[in-house]
């Protein structure tokens, strides 16, 4: 499977996802600040404690990766308590990411966004060709980080994939 990064790798869908890369035999490096994980999540792997707001940090931990999970970001709550940090760390993050990706001639980065953008829908379920309703700070971040992603598979060929978790829950 190579070397895969996992960007808050410490989270709760992070350190799931991390343990599935592990028993599948990737060689998994987690990047987290631990602003909400926790190291006790984790197996014993390559963890590099740090923001995706570091420009040069992410450089050096996508210099060997094969693919990257991006999965870092401030919460909803976080996220409208302190719309500046969201920016910095959704948004901003998510371009760090992909500049590092692309420096590094990484295979395919997958993006964690959320169900949020789509607002307060009327009709469920809820399907990919409804409209956005960006009605919070975080569904506006997720979003711009959606289109970087676009951006990106569209000026430089980065492969991205977008993916919008809504409801989840689980073990841990």
């Amino acid at each position: 499977m190579g070397r895969i990064v996992v960007t808050g790798g410490a989270g709760f869908v992070g350190s799931n996802l991390v343990a599935g890369l592990v028993a599948l035999g990737a060689d998994v490096v987690v990047v987290d600040d631990f602003f909400t994980g926790t190291r006790r999540a984790l197996p014993d792997i390559e963890i590099w404690e740090g923001s995706v707001t570091d420009f040069n940090l992410m450089h050096r931990v996508c210099r060997r990766a094969d693919m990257v999970f991006h999965l870092a970001c401030r919460n909803i709550i976080v996220s409208t308590q302190n719309p500046l940090d969201d920016f910095r760390v959704n948004a901003g993050g998510a371009l760090n990411v992909l500049l590092a990706a692309r420096d590094s001639n990484v295979q395919r980065v997958v993006y964690t966004s959320s169900c949020s953008v789509y607002g307060n829908q009327e009709r469920m379920p809820i399907k990919e060709t409804d409209p956005v309703s960006l009605l919070t700070p975080y569904a506006a971040s997720k979003y711009a980080g959606e289109a970087y992603c676009e951006a990106f598979q569209a000026s430089y060929g980065l492969p991205t994939t977008v993916v919008r978790y809504s409801n989840v829950y689980g073990p841990g």
